[in-house]
C-alpha cells in the first residue's frame, strides 16, 4: 500500500504540476515506511509490551484517526485515516499548507476535514481518535467560546449532525501510528492528497 501512495502521489504530482518524479525520494520514502510498520508490528508481538495498539471500531462504524505535524520553515500537515471494523482503510486524507496553525488550532481543524472527508465518503457512524487529549476533552462536552479554536469546535459541532452517531477518543500516538506516520513521512507538497 505503501509503494502505491508513493506512485499514486508521484503521478498526481507530474499531471496536475508537472513537476517530475524523484524516483529515489519515493523508494526511499517507502522504505522507511515499511520498515516502521514492520518494527510496529513486532514490538506488538512483545509479550508485556505496554505499546497501545490500534482497536477497530464496532460493526457498521467506522473510526477516524487524525494526526498533524509541522515542518520547519514549510508548514503544517494534518492527516486522516477512516477504516472499518475489519481494519481495512476506507479513506487517507493528507493536507499540507504554508500556514503554520497554533496546536490546538492545527488539530480542531485537522478533526473537522477529517469528519468532513468521512462524510464525503459516506459513512454515517465514526469514532474519532486524536492524541491531543484537551482537544478531545472540549469536544465531548461540547465547549463553548470565541476564540479562534471555538469557531472551529463549532464547525465540528455543525458537520457532526450530518452522522447518525459520533463518539471521541483519546489515544496514545501508538495507537494511532497510520495517522502519526502519514503526518510525518510523505513527501511534502502544499494542497490535498486523498
Amino acid at each position: 500500500m505503501a509503494l502505491c501512495w508513493s506512485i499514486w502521489t508521484a503521478r498526481n504530482k507530474w499531471l496536475f504540476k508537472g513537476k517530475a518524479c524523484d524516483a529515489k525520494a519515493s523508494v526511499k520514502y517507502v522504505t522507511k515506511l515499511v520498515a516502521e510498520l514492520q518494527k510496529e508490528d513486532q514490538s506488538i508481538m512483545v509479550e508485556g509490551s505496554t505499546r497501545h495498539k490500534w482497536k477497530p471500531p464496532q460493526e457498521n462504524w467506522v473510526k477516524l484517526n487524525v494526526d498533524g505535524g509541522a515542518a520547519e520553515g514549510r508548514g503544517a500537515s494534518v492527516e486522516a485515516v477512516v477504516r472499518d471494523c475489519y481494519g481495512e482503510a476506507k479513506v487517507a486524507v493528507a493536507w499540507r499548507m504554508e500556514e503554520r496553525w497554533p496546536h490546538d488550532i492545527a488539530e480542531a481543524m485537522l478533526v473537522l476535514l477529517g469528519l468532513k472527508a468521512t462524510t464525503e465518503f459516506g459513512h454515517r457512524r465514526v469514532v474519532v481518535e486524536s492524541d491531543c487529549l484537551g482537544l478531545i476533552n472540549a469536544i465531548s462536552s461540547r465547549e463553548r467560546g470565541t476564540s479562534s479554536l471555538h469557531i472551529i469546535l463549532d464547525d465540528i459541532y455543525h458537520v457532526t449532525r450530518f452522522f447518525i452517531d459520533a463518539s471521541w477518543n483519546f489515544v496514545h500516538r501508538d495507537g494511532n501510528k497510520v495517522a502519526y506516520e502519514l503526518a510525518h513521512c510523505l513527501q511534502w507538497d502544499v494542497g490535498r492528497y486523498v
